[in-house]
């Protein structure tokens, strides 16, 4: 039976067979980039953010809300900014509060209860689940919405590719909707007659007011509009590729302009409109919007999203791409903080804000231990498929990140995103590495799987000063070619003293290479194309991109297998018939996030005697499981005397969250000297006296363990 991530996993009872192991989703390893503390490091990378405000916990603080439309995957993150300062932290738990959603997501109060509701793709239309919240965060069964297009009701169409506005463009208080139409290259207004109808704006009741809503049409050799175009009902009927809209009224004269993105266009076109919503006219365009900072230039097929990111009260703007596959996959959430209440006043911030909280490789994130000091401490090598660059190509590449920490705490620090400079050799995609010594050398050798379903060697030779030096032995090792995405694992299978290998492929086998040479030199043949007779292809599409590890645990060695669907499969009883089918278990994970193309690496990463997860995803981060004992996979155990920091970087003072479990705390400078040393009252410390920097934290919780975290003053 296969274990599906996408939600809460049921506990089931284990036999004694099977070990008691359990795995809970976990943030509260230290990972550290640039003297920067990753509040959200295990997040799982983002590709195609859309983003939206919403009080997840309902403290009475809008939180965000990010639907990535690569994978369909939802993420919260609770608000601990201040004023001018946003700071959100990414808090899985919250995940399994919303329905299943897809290709678009917008968070609207349709009907102005303070709480925002939730519009999504469904079928070429919009469906929508009311936030009907009282104690918790929870969602009604959705609604379909319906249009008078003047003979009868309808779907309003949405294609789902595109992104619409959802919002009230004529002022009466109820939740209006612009979309391009099924045929045209025009924008239409489909008008809420809540208020007409009923008298309030708790309702979803549409007729089609404007088939051309700003008389303009598309054009589509470029992004630019043709004004004017829909005058005496002259209407161009083009085939419509792709677009996002975002209405705002950018200077204030209570007319809603727009900002329209286009699928194949790195731009905004700016229109302006002359006239309320009844009468709308757009009577200019820029395409290089905004002027008076960094012109938005993301690619591809940008979306604007309008609300307050920094707690100043102002609505700001954010930028990323909506193509699936073919946008920026890193630097792609663009903050433009809006200065002015009155007249938009943009200024580029950041073009990476969130993601430079958390580890984000691009695409595909597939994780490796490798002690690449040779400390005794299993540093973090996460291999991707690679990054988006400017001619559509991917450019893939390894990440370092070093642990700084010890057997029991470890702390993982960025040294590179390219290690050993694998992104200039002009390799193939999808670069995937095991580790191992297959020469006998004392040292391990580095094995990499690519796009084409090819192996390739890298030997290591340690340097002077201890450290892994890998060079390219051998391209297209043994001839090995399992199709396409190769992805190998080291071990011994037969016990024979040398090591073994498996490759998962893109098709959805295990294939299962004996080393039928000797210690000091391998031989790598094939002696089984569907081993353990597994086969994990799924039936539409006829891919699974499995992703094998091999632990050797209670139950002799164990097979985990990640997969393209995001399933984790778990195999026991190898090593009585290698040549057999193993028996597929169950194992009990506290996990929330849905992850596409699912790569797993194990250890022991606190040495407590539990096997962790780190998971790789195609968003281009990392999930965290934390293993313990199966009793103690229970969320609400798991988050009572969780120790948070908040806001980071911080002003005047530093919130503690459960500060009633921390026996200690200390503060250091960046000089090594003490600030603060002692127990913590009324869950805060006052910084009012501390300069401009960073400063290191070390906690001491009741139960001995210490947690270190690096946070900056501004």
């Amino acid at each position: 039976m296969k274990i599906s991530t996408q939600f809460l996993i049921t506990i089931f009872l284990c036999t004694k067979v099977f070990s008691q192991q359990g795995f809970y989703q976990d943030q509260n390893i230290l990972v550290i980039k640039e003297d920067n503390a990753l509040n959200n490091a295990w997040y799982g990378g983002i590709n195609v953010p859309q983003l939206s405000p919403i009080d997840i916990n309902l403290d009475g603080k809008l939180d965000l809300f990010i639907f990535d439309k690569n994978g369909d995957k939802i993420s919260c993150l609770l608000n601990y900014g201040e004023e001018n300062i946003p700071d959100y932290h990414f808090r899985p738990e919250f995940i399994s509060n919303f329905p299943e959603l897809e290709d678009w997501v917008l968070l609207r109060d349709f009907n102005c209860d303070g709480k925002n509701d939730i519009f999504s793709a469904y079928n070429g239309g919009i469906r929508v689940f009311k936030n009907n919240s009282l104690d918790y965060l929870n969602f009604d069964n959705p609604e379909i919405i319906l249009t008078n297009r003047g003979n009868g009701l309808t779907n309003l169409y949405v294609s789902s590719v595109d992104i619409p506005h959802v919002g009230d463009i004529d002022y009466d208080g109820d939740i209006d909707i612009l979309t391009f139409s099924i045929l045209g290259s025009h924008i239409e207004w489909h008008k809420n007659m809540s208020f007409e109808t009923f008298g309030h704006c708790d309702s979803l009741v549409f007729e089609l007011k404007d088939e051309c809503w700003g008389k303009f049409s598309e054009n589509f050799s470029d992004n630019s509009v043709s004004l004017n175009e829909c005058k005496n009902n002259i209407i161009r009927y083009d085939k419509h590729s792709g677009s996002t809209i975002t209405s705002i009224d950018y200077n204030n004269d209570s007319f809603f302009d727009l900002l329209l993105g286009d699928i194949t266009f790195n731009n905004i076109v700016y229109l302006e409109n002359s006239a309320n919503s009844e009468n709308s006219l757009m009577v200019s365009q820029n395409p290089n919007f905004p002027e008076n900072t960094e012109n938005i230039n993301l690619q591809r097929f940008p979306a604007v999203y309008h609300f307050d990111f920094d707690n100043d009260n102002i609505k700001d703007i954010i930028v990323c791409p909506n193509g699936n596959n073919v946008s920026n996959n890193y630097e792609n959430i663009w903050f433009y903080k809006n200065e002015s209440e009155i007249n938009m006043n943009l200024e580029l911030i950041n073009k990476n804000s969130i993601i430079n909280t958390m580890i984000d490789v691009g695409s595909g994130a597939s994780p490796s231990f490798h002690d690449y000091n040779n400390d005794g401490l299993q540093d973090l090598i996460i291999a991707n498929d690679g990054y988006y660059t400017e001619n559509g190509n991917l450019n893939s590449k390894l990440a370092l990140y070093e642990n700084t920490g010890n057997l029991n705490n470890p702390i993982f620090e960025w040294v590179t995103d390219d290690y050993m400079n694998l992104g200039n050799l002009n390799f193939e995609t999808s670069l995937k590495p095991c580790f191992g010594d297959i020469d006998n050398d004392g040292d391990d050798d580095m094995i990499i799987g690519d796009s084409n379903g090819n192996l390739h060697l890298f030997t290591n030779i340690i340097s002077q000063n201890n450290i892994s030096n890998f060079y390219v032995n051998s391209l297209n090792y043994f001839n090995i070619d399992v199709g396409n995405y190769a992805h190998p694992f080291l071990v011994d299978l037969d016990r024979d003293n040398d090591l073994d290998l498996i490759v998962g492929s893109r098709q959805g086998k295990i294939y299962y290479y004996d080393n039928q040479g000797d210690l000091n030199n391998p031989n790598f043949l094939l002696v089984d194309e569907t081993f353990g007779n597994i086969n994990l292809t799924d039936s539409i599409f006829n891919t699974a991109y499995t992703a094998p590890f091999v632990i050797d645990g209670i139950n002799g060695y164990e097979l985990f297998i990640g997969s393209e669907k995001g399933e984790l499969f778990h195999y026991i009883n190898i090593e009585n018939d290698l040549f057999g089918s193993f028996d597929l278990i169950q194992d009990t994970l506290l996990f929330f996030s849905k992850v596409k193309r699912l790569s797993p690496s194990i250890f022991d990463l606190n040495n407590d005697g539990w096997n962790d997860i780190i998971i790789g995803g195609f968003t281009g981060g990392l999930n965290l499981l934390m293993g313990c004992n199966i009793n103690e996979v229970n969320l609400s155990n798991r988050e009572k005397n969780k120790i948070k920091l908040y806001p980071n970087p911080f002003n005047k003072e530093i919130i503690i969250e459960n500060a009633d479990f921390i026996e200690n705390l200390k503060i250091f400078n960046s000089s090594g000297n003490i600030l603060f040393n002692g127990k913590i009252l009324d869950n805060k410390i006052l910084t009012n006296n501390f300069t401009k920097g960073i400063y290191l934290i070390i906690i001491e919780d009741k139960e001995g363990k210490i947690i270190k975290q690096k946070m900056i003053s501004r």
